[in-house]
This record gives C-alpha cells, sequence and structure tokens, in this order.
C-alpha cells in the first residue's frame, strides 16, 4: 500500500505537465468549478 501511495501523491509524471496524479486531480476538479484555476488568473 505505500507504494500505491506514493505512486499518487508523490511520483512526477510527465504525461501529466509533471505532477502527481492526486495533484493533476486537485487542479482538474478546481478548474470544473472555477475556470481561472488553469489560467492561473485567480
Amino acid at each position: 500500500m505505500s507504494w500505491v501511495h506514493w505512486h499518487n501523491t508523490e511520483r512526477l509524471h510527465s504525461y501529466l505537465g509533471n505532477l502527481p496524479p492526486a495533484e493533476f486531480e486537485e487542479v482538474y476538479y478546481a478548474s470544473r468549478q472555477d475556470p481561472h484555476v488553469l489560467m492561473g488568473t485567480h
């Protein structure tokens, strides 16, 4: 289980813009609520 936690929260994925999957998911869902999150204008 520790490997899964590391893989999802710490390992950087180049396919996801060098973000861990958990962080990418957080940004994705935040952008669905507020489009300015992805643009960095908020």
